[in-house]
């Protein structure tokens, strides 16, 4: 039964966000597009800063890594 709760919850969550229909760089265009959302609610006229494309660039870099860290600490403990 708990394996059926987790298929249900995933279902539910592909549908919600879509992840599973996206492609990777439709993946990637969403994920820089929050980060830049996220920037400047935290630090409004960040995004006319010289460097705020850099910015972006290495939070989504970091997000990335952080995400592929779990993903492989998943894999060595299944």
């Amino acid at each position: 039964m708990l394996d059926k709760d987790k298929e249900n919850k995933s279902k539910y969550m592909s549908d919600v966000n879509g992840i599973e229909r996206m492609s990777f760089h439709e993946m990637e265009a969403k994920l820089e597009r929050e980060v830049i959302s996220q920037l400047k609610a935290e630090f409004p006229g960040i995004e006319n800063s010289k460097s705020f494309s850099l910015l972006v660039d290495a939070v989504v870099n970091n997000i990335k890594n952080k995400d592929l860290e779990i993903s492989e600490k998943r894999e060595i403990n299944t």
